[in-house]
């Protein structure tokens, strides 16, 4: 068998691994820590747990309560 064919064969190999660890390097710069997922993710708690707080106010003042209903785009945004 000839040497060329086979190193050129290994060659290939070589660069589709180096593909797939580049692609993996890529995707791992695309994603957010714990760290940036979870401040957003609190925010965004703390504040529907006060409008919350408000609806139950306005219940107790026979009010509509549609402050919940008015903050769910906020569970959509990204």
């Amino acid at each position: 068998m000839d040497d060329s064919i086979l190193h050129s064969e290994g060659s290939k190999e070589n660069d589709e691994i180096k593909n797939l660890f580049e692609s993996a390097k890529k995707k791992k710069k695309n994603e957010k820590s714990v760290v940036e997922i979870a401040f957003p993710v609190e925010n965004r708690m703390a504040e529907l747990e006060v409008t919350a707080e408000e609806d139950a106010e306005l219940n107790t003042q026979s009010k509509p309560a549609v402050n919940k209903l008015k903050k769910l785009p906020l569970l959509t945004e990204r």
